[in-house]
């Protein structure tokens, strides 16, 4: 039920999509989603599920550089 602003998408995928959060938690909040939504991550097909993990994965290493970290937290809220 919730649009996300276009300025607010990174990078978009067929399967999936990151984005900034509008209300982050912590500096470099990032949110990545499927674009098909189903109620459970293992709702997903499994090409969705593998888009979904290397979108987060690369996502993961672009923020680790922008961060200058060598670690992050990920987490599946299902």
């Amino acid at each position: 039920p919730f649009t996300i602003p276009e300025e607010h998408i990174i990078k978009k995928t067929q399967y999936s999509y990151v984005f900034t959060d509008i209300k982050p938690v912590v500096d470099g909040h990032l949110l990545v989603s499927p674009l098909r939504c189903v109620q459970f991550f293992e709702d997903l097909t499994e090409i969705e599920k593998r888009d979904f993990a290397n979108l987060a994965k690369l996502s993961g290493e672009i923020m680790k550089k922008h961060m200058h970290t060598t670690a992050l937290s990920m987490t599946i809220q299902n």
